[in-house]
């Protein structure tokens, strides 16, 4: 229990989002007129790729829609960029080709290469190398490298709880938030410039809440980094890391053939060469599929069972993780307070679900990118799928983060409006 309360109050410290509240702040929507002096709510939007363009949706008192404004929105909007002519004009966003949703900020990345970013900038996880709390950056702004140049050559793009991560060249860049060492430079000095980790022939990136985590593509071996206070590092201690370090095996044995990866909010998912899934970190939820009862955390990772097929894609929110398998069915488990594991909250009477059941008997489609990489996302606690063509939302919807024009909470997959 001191460590379930050890654990809460660190994300109030650290701005994370209190799973018993809507998305750190209270359950109660607001639109935003005037910039909060801190943040209250994360993890209460969300973004989509259509027809070539950036569409966001749900909570924007930071304006983390990108759309010039700070009033939140129900329904999707079109992400703006200010042109560089004499009389400014404001036009959609496009050539995007990947787009990750943080705490209270968005990253974009560009067909050349090149990252956007836009939200609340409180410790410079817009990447534009200043640090604003209030004033935060309603219309995207080009990330920029330790020489002022933009950074380029991008592949991958990660946003965590306010820190974001990008890969260029096999070469992990970090920048914003940085008191648990997320950023892996080997301080806890926060840094609105993007600084190279020290890692290479990296193929995939993630950012959690206050952790960072890399697969290499030689080895498939899995390096993390930052808040280790749950375990979430995998490296059988709960010591933060200000630099990176190898995720092991119960034996000791650094884990390998991993494929894929993803970081909730004090936990890391990941899919091995024979499909298995692997959880390590808080277990307050059940998100490792153990009872919490008995288990409130892991250090070293641990195996889901009773999930039947090819897993294609993993996704992990806070405090709950859904599994995408190729016949198109998901899984789910963790955290359900606002049914985000696809039943009412009232059939899981304490809150959660450490068994992993497929939902209901929905079929999902298999290889949509909905955020240019992934046919699933999860942010916080709400997550969105593709189905029968259409973009499907369900989960906590406060602030309008499923963007079917309502801020009802639903179990039942909703259409995204326009999709």
């Amino acid at each position: 229990m001191k460590r379930v309360i050890r654990y809460w109050s660190y994300r109030v410290l650290t701005l994370l989002v209190l799973a018993f509240m809507a998305g750190c702040g209270s359950d109660s929507s607001t639109t935003a007129t005037t910039i909060p002096a801190t943040a209250s709510i994360y993890y209460g939007h969300s973004a989509a790729f259509k027809n070539n363009s950036t569409l966001t949706w749900g909570y924007n008192a930071f304006g983390q829609l990108g759309n010039n404004t700070t009033t939140n929105s129900a329904v999707p909007v079109s992400v703006l960029t200010l042109t560089d002519t004499t009389i400014p004009t404001v036009i959609p966003l496009t050539g995007i080709t990947a787009v990750s949703t943080g705490g209270a900020h968005t990253l974009a990345l560009k067909n050349d290469g090149t990252v956007y970013g836009w939200g609340r900038n409180a410790f410079g996880e817009t990447g534009n190398n200043i640090v604003e709390n209030g004033d935060p950056i309603a219309r995207q702004v080009k990330v920029a490298g330790p020489t002022g140049a933009p950074l380029a050559n991008v592949t991958r793009i990660a946003a965590g709880g306010n820190h974001s991560l990008a890969l260029a060249n096999g070469v992990v860049w970090a920048w914003g938030f940085n008191g648990n060492g997320q950023l892996g430079d080997g301080t806890t000095n926060t840094n609105p410039t993007p600084a190279s980790v020290g890692l290479s022939g990296v193929t995939a990136i993630a950012a959690g809440g206050s952790h960072s985590a890399a697969i290499f593509s030689n080895t498939s071996t899995v390096a993390s980094w930052g808040y280790n206070g749950f375990g979430q590092l995998g490296n059988n201690s709960t010591t933060d890391s200000r630099v990176p370090v190898q995720v092991k095996d119960s034996s000791g044995t650094p884990l390998s053939g991993i494929k894929a990866i993803a970081a909730g909010g004090a936990f890391s998912v990941a899919i091995d060469r024979d499909d298995n899934i692997l959880v390590w970190g808080y277990n307050g939820f059940g998100q490792l599929g153990k009872d919490p009862a008995t288990v409130s955390f892991s250090a070293v990772p641990v195996q889901i069972t009773g999930i039947a097929g090819k897993v294609v894609a993993i996704a992990a929110g806070l405090d709950h993780v859904l599994a995408l398998t190729s016949d198109g069915k998901i899984w789910a488990w963790g955290y359900n307070f606002y049914n985000q594991l696809g039943v009412d909250k009232n059939i899981t009477p304490l809150g959660y679900r450490f068994e992993a059941l497929a939902i209901s008997d929905l079929l999902f489609d298999t290889t949509a990118k909905i955020d240019g990489v992934n046919p699933l996302v999860v942010t916080g606690h709400h997550n969105l799928a593709r189905k029968d063509g259409k973009l499907v939302a369900w989960g906590q919807n406060t602030n309008g983060q499923l963007g079917d024009g309502t801020t009802t909470d639903s179990s039942t997959p909703v259409v995204v409006t326009g999709f």
